[in-house]
């Protein structure tokens, strides 16, 4: 019986001291030589970006991202060479794409760590978002990207709801250019 309870008590012992997920950390396995992991701490109306490096240690991401203020979700690249940042500002969805080693290299410097690239699905937002390979996404939208708007870095829309017809779209960050690949509606 002795054996029992110390059994018991062991196994609950791990289980509450092995636990180190939080309900408000969210992290994103990668791999990548500098690190392993991209953590975000989803807090008031401003969450953290952080990553972990190859030998466990969390480290806070202190200069600034193009991003809006609450990071939804991060999607590495198939060679985790490249995340995709998924933000929002005020119900505001937008897209960022960060080189991994500019991220970590660059974590703790005064000015802004600038983007490979952006897009901004205003006033619609992005579904389905996939990377095809390190240089493609693929996203869905009703936004008309074959008239890409490069300074606010969204494609046309129409206020009239019969024109919102949801398309599937690949974008090459190199070129900075669009493809429909088919309609939904």
């Amino acid at each position: 019986m002795r054996i029992i309870k110390t059994l018991l008590l062991l196994s609950i012992f791990c289980l509450t001291a092995c636990q180190t997920q939080f309900k408000n950390v969210h992290s994103s396995d990668i791999k990548h030589k500098m690190c392993k992991a991209f953590v975000v701490v989803r807090q008031d109306w401003n969450y953290p970006l952080g990553f972990i490096d190859q030998e466990d240690r969390l480290t806070l991401i202190q200069a600034d991202l193009d991003t809006l203020g609450q990071i939804e979700t991060i999607w590495p690249s198939p060679s985790g060479q490249r995340v995709i940042i998924e933000s929002y500002g005020e119900g505001h969805q937008f897209i960022t794409v960060y080189d991994v080693s500019a991220l970590v290299e660059r974590y703790n410097q005064s000015k802004m760590i600038e983007p490979i690239s952006t897009l901004d699905p205003y006033p619609y937002a992005f579904d389905d978002i996939k990377w095809i390979d390190d240089d493609r996404i693929q996203f869905s939208s009703p936004s008309d990207f074959t008239v890409f708007d490069k300074g606010l870095r969204r494609g046309k829309y129409s206020l009239d709801e019969d024109e919102k017809i949801e398309r599937i779209w690949q974008y090459n960050i190199k070129t900075d250019t669009f493809r429909e690949m088919k309609s939904q509606q």
